[in-house]
């Protein structure tokens, strides 16, 4: 019997906090098959659970998730999470991974993600199809500015996909999009965001051969950071 099972079938839900949660207070339902969380368990776990693994399954609608306040983990790799999705306000959440989903426009769904998790320190969006992966030399600075960009709106970010954020990083993303600025001359248009990032992506997609001198500069830049 899998853990959904045994939750859907229990009658004590003081009992099945102590068998099915771990010292962490986790509750992991990955590989369930779920497209959402029944309104029983919702009740019972909602503000008991600290870290909640559905890992695995087929969610494409998050609204349960706004009775999990006092989540500060939460792993939905391997959903149908696009970038239509808006999560729930969750002041207290610190880790979000999202990775392999179907996000494929990074705004304004980083922008709504920033809304929604303020406090988020460790971030992961591997494996959407719109974030550039750092393959080589020729991706490299297409992923450079994935990273530049999704700081720029995480105050508190420190770990970004399979690395730390620099401070280098740090200064360039607040260097790059000033946003309260542009957002105050340009009446907080969501276009001018966009379009600044696409802007951005093709002038560090020109031009192979400097492209891989400068990559190489950063690295070597980034060794001593």
């Amino acid at each position: 019997m899998t853990t959904y099972e045994k939750l859907l079938n229990s009658d004590d839900s003081v009992l099945e906090r102590e068998t099915i949660c771990d010292e962490d207070q986790r509750l992991n339902l990955a590989y369930e098959n779920l497209s959402t969380i029944p309104k029983s368990l919702v009740l019972n776990f909602a503000s008991f659970v600290r870290i909640l693994d559905i890992s695995c399954n087929v969610f494409s609608d998050v609204s349960f998730l706004k009775d999990f306040q006092n989540l500060r983990s939460l792993i939905l790799d391997h959903n149908k999470i696009d970038e239509n999705v808006i999560f729930p306000v969750m002041s207290g959440l610190n880790l979000l991974w999202l990775n392999h989903n179907q996000v494929a426009v990074l705004f304004p769904f980083v922008k709504n993600l920033q809304k929604s998790f303020p406090d988020l320190k460790q971030l992961s969006l591997m494996g959407n199809p719109g974030v550039p992966a750092d393959i080589d030399d020729t991706t490299f600075y297409q992923h450079l500015q994935y990273r530049l960009f999704t700081v720029s709106f995480f105050a508190n970010l420190e770990h970004l996909d399979s690395r730390e954020v620099t401070s280098y990083e740090r200064e360039e993303a607040v260097r790059l999009y000033r946003r309260p600025l542009l957002e105050r001359l340009l009446g907080n248009s969501s276009n001018v965001l966009s379009s600044a990032y696409m802007t951005f992506n093709q002038l560090f997609t020109r031009g192979s051969n400097s492209q891989s001198q400068i990559a190489n500069q950063h690295r070597q830049r980034s060794a001593f950071i």
